[in-house]
């Protein structure tokens, strides 16, 4: 199967992994989390460990993973609507 970008000129995407939670979670159980990761992100042992696998963890705060991923969903959606693209 051809890279996405040799199908859509110019279109380019990574993968990536995020720690979600339900609509509706209490901002400290959020913040909690996201300081207990970005523990874990920040060791050198894990980094090392990661980095191994052609992993690069980012560690993004909850206010910028969101935006990350409205802009993502955004992205995919122009494509879906430009191409037509429906499941049947």
């Amino acid at each position: 199967m051809p890279p996405i970008g040799a199908t859509l000129s110019g279109f380019e995407t990574k993968g990536w992994f995020g720690i979600v939670a339900p609509t509706g979670t209490p901002p400290e159980i959020i913040q909690k989390v996201y300081r207990d990761t970005k523990t874990v992100l920040d060791d050198p042992r894990f980094r090392a460990r990661v980095s191994a696998m052609g992993l690069t963890p980012i560690g993004d705060t909850p206010e910028e993973m969101g935006q990350a991923m409205k802009v993502e969903s955004e992205r995919y959606a122009t494509v879906v609507r430009q191409r037509k693209l429906r499941m049947d």
